[in-house]
């Protein structure tokens, strides 16, 4: 609030003045309009979300307990001779880069009753595990959560934004173009998730 009255407050608008304000609500307007507009143009990131038990004092990551689930049973294993190599008493999983993510081919999974293919991403100080190998034109249901703090999810080079928080799992519906040139996408984290390796937290997901 001003200190002191405008003068000369009840003149009418200049002209130039009443132009910005016209356009300024028009694009209010419009922009009132175009974003529940959006989810039916598929612009809009699904707002799915399920709610998991979490209490890392107790141990308990609802979440977690999926996650490796999924992973044991559909990333891809080490093979010697055509045979899993088993490690320990548990098959060994093929990996990628130093944090040595596991890999998942998509192509693999089943459909659900729901007809999607459902996959599980987590995030993790500092990694997102794991890398996913994506067909064109087949739609997927992305659940994403957080192991332990939360984490940002910004796939680039395309502008999707979301969040990785622990007990939450946020479900993204995405489908692979066919006509996307681009064969690799990262995931960078974009929520300052420590001070000693945040910058090196990326994922990827290949597309085929």
């Amino acid at each position: 609030m001003a200190i002191f009255t405008p003068k000369n407050w009840w003149k009418p608008l200049h002209r130039g003045e009443k132009i910005w304000v016209y356009v300024i609500i028009g694009w209010g307007i419009i922009m009132t309009v175009m974003m529940p507009l959006g989810h039916f143009w598929g612009q809009n990131v699904s707002q799915t979300t399920y709610k998991y038990k979490f209490n890392p004092e107790k141990g308990i990551n609802e979440f977690e307990t999926i996650f490796n689930n999924f992973i044991n049973k559909y990333a891809e294993k080490e093979l010697v001779d055509g045979k899993v190599v088993i490690v320990e008493g548990k098959p060994k999983l093929k990996t990628e880069g130093p944090s040595m993510i596991p890999i998942v081919d998509a192509s693999i999974v089943p459909k659900s009753s729901d007809g999607y293919v459902h996959l599980f991403l987590a995030a993790q100080t500092y990694r997102f595990s794991p890398i996913f190998k994506l067909e064109r034109g087949k739609e997927y249901k992305i659940h994403i959560s957080s192991f332990d703090v939360q984490h940002g999810f910004s796939l680039q080079p395309l502008n999707i934004n979301y969040q990785a928080l622990p007990g939450y799992d946020f479900v993204i519906t995405m489908k692979p173009r066919s006509d996307e040139k681009l064969k690799v996408f990262n995931i960078v984290c974009n929520e300052f998730c420590g001070s000693s390796g945040h910058h090196t937290m990326i994922g990827k997901m290949y597309v085929k």
